[in-house]
């Protein structure tokens, strides 16, 4: 997600029915693992927006550029919430989705 504007930012969020849903948003301390690195981060943990069943893990990303830096060609990820892996996964193709994002950011109005 990417704002632009007055509420800028930009954030990552993944969801699932293994991510334990809450009544509020609260700020959690998760372990991100990207590509066998981890990392103890701030995250905000709530449940999505459309169905209170499922939660999600929302985390701030410095700005666009970062996130389009960050993306590796092939990389696994893997998120810890109070010791429990709720989310994991794979992507490839990294070099498209970053041309494919920084052409969809690139029109937005400046």
């Amino acid at each position: 997600m990417d704002w632009v504007g007055e509420a800028k930012g930009t954030l990552l969020a993944f969801f699932g029915g293994a991510i334990p849903p809450t009544p509020e948003i609260r700020t959690e301390t998760v372990s991100l693992t990207q590509s066998g690195e981890v990392q103890r981060v701030r995250a905000s943990h709530a449940s999505l927006p459309w169905s209170a069943k499922i939660g999600m893990i929302i985390f701030a990303v410095p700005s666009t550029q970062a996130l389009l830096d960050s993306i590796e060609e092939q990389q696994d990820y893997s998120v810890e919430l109070d010791g429990q892996e709720v989310i994991h996964g794979k992507w490839r193709s990294g070099a498209t989705a970053r041309r494919w994002l920084s052409n969809c950011v690139g029109k937005r109005p400046k």
